[in-house]
């Protein structure tokens, strides 16, 4: 459920139960001092509810920063995303679906986009060959590495490095 919605409601369920027990003590009805300690007890069940919605948020949020952190510092390796989820605790599908939710990118989206802006960097800026790239950012061949950064720039690696070149010097 959404976190915003569910604080929402708990928040609207305190305040019916604030409003019934001023109406109460206005009206000192029979036994209203039980009244008061059971709607106090019912607040604080609220509010309890509400911080434990807010900490699930805020674990969930710290895990996947995490994981994020670590693809970045792994970026140069064969991520094993079954090892990421492990690690955190999750299971491989619940990682998957909460990482897009909270990123707005699968997983395996958000290593190849990292490693292909990586890579245009590298291109850019150095002579590196292909070969090397590939290597360096774990792509089984050159031709995987040029078949993977077409589909996602829509040129090839050679294309690209002599138009940013092209663009540098004009």
């Amino acid at each position: 459920m959404n976190i915003k919605l569910e604080v929402g409601k708990r928040l609207k369920e305190s305040r019916r139960i604030a409003g019934y027990t001023q109406k109460e003590v206005a009206e000192k009805k029979t036994h209203f001092r039980y009244a008061i300690g059971l709607n106090i007890s019912s607040i604080l069940l609220e509010i309890s509810r509400i911080n434990k919605a807010n900490e699930e948020r805020n674990v969930l949020a710290e895990c996947m920063n995490f994981s994020k952190e670590y693809i970045l510092q792994n970026i140069h390796q064969n991520i094993n995303l079954r090892e990421v989820a492990a690690s955190i605790g999750y299971s491989y599908d619940y990682f998957r679906h909460q990482f897009q939710k909270y990123f707005g990118v699968a997983p395996k989206e958000f290593i190849l986009k990292e490693k292909i802006t990586r890579i245009k960097i590298a291109l850019a800026n150095t002579n590196t060959s292909i070969a090397e790239l590939a290597n360096e950012f774990s792509f089984n061949t050159p031709s995987h590495l040029t078949r993977t950064f077409k589909e996602i720039e829509g040129c090839s690696p050679i294309e690209y490095r002599n138009k940013a070149r092209s663009e540098t010097y004009e």
